[in-house]
């Protein structure tokens, strides 16, 4: 199992504060009004208040600790290994920006809270790259019927 910290959301605002919605205003005038409103999904990191979004982070970090801590009290479970990561936030970010990418297209531009489609691809890749480094035991051996299924419904080799 693979447990992942809470995001970075006071990137969400950094990254799109001062950028149009599709309703066409402004990010921050769409988080302010649904604060306003007291309906905003995630008040604390759905704001142009720097300060509230920074205390929200704090807390959250606080949080994502926890899992730190239970993780790391030597709990062992009979079924399956886990491991916990910090969520990638920034080297996701990072790599899109390497990709001539902007950071808004990292954010579903709808709620402009949520990780976007490309955030996801990313995001998997990601994943996949740390579990086959550092736990390739979780993988398994390849499927020995590939090539049938590949016979049966027409597909190219998938690497």
């Amino acid at each position: 199992m693979v447990i992942l910290g809470l995001a970075d959301g006071d990137m969400l605002a950094d990254n799109l504060l001062g950028h149009t919605h599709p309703l066409d205003v402004k990010y921050d005038q769409v988080y302010d009004f649904l604060n306003c409103l007291k309906i905003s999904p995630c008040a604390g990191w759905l704001n142009s208040n720097h300060t509230i979004r920074l205390r929200t982070s704090a807390w959250a970090k606080k949080l994502s600790n926890v899992y730190k801590e239970i993780l790391g009290s030597g709990i062992e479970f009979k079924n399956y290994d886990y491991a916990y990561y910090d969520f990638p936030t920034k080297e996701i970010f990072d790599k899109g920006i390497l990709e001539n990418r902007r950071p808004e297209e990292l954010i579903e531009p709808c709620d402009g809270f949520h990780p976007s489609g490309l955030f996801n691809s990313y995001l998997a890749d990601w994943l996949w790259y740390r579990i086959t480094t550092e736990h390739p035991e979780w993988i398994g051996d390849e499927n020995p019927n590939n090539e049938e299924i590949k016979r049966i419904f027409g597909l190219k080799d998938l690497e």
